[in-house]
């Protein structure tokens, strides 16, 4: 099984902009989308050295390490830390 890394350029209609992934493949069907720093900065607003705070503090997704000096994040992961912080910020009728 060959594994490769490429990367395109995919619209995100959720946050309405452009940003830059890399798309890992495998045997042409796309298995995990991965998203460098200036794309995790842009999705979630926060800064660079928030972000690295709060995955120091377990607060925010790991990177997956691509190189010795380069980072990613999985899509999958980040969009769910999004959903999971709406879902804190706005109590059900249940808590109320």
């Amino acid at each position: 099984m060959r594994t490769v890394i490429m990367n395109h350029r995919l619209k995100h209609y959720r946050w309405g902009y452009w940003w830059l992934t890399g798309v890992l493949f495998q045997r042409g069907k796309i298995v995990i989308q991965l998203m460098r720093i200036p794309a995790v900065v842009k999705a979630t607003g926060l800064p660079r050295s928030s972000l690295y705070r709060m995955v120091r503090e377990g607060k925010f997704p790991k990177p997956i390490k691509l190189s010795a000096r380069a980072s990613a994040w999985r899509l999958d992961e980040v969009e769910r830390w999004g959903e999971e912080r709406t879902k804190a910020s706005r109590p059900t009728a249940e808590a109320a």
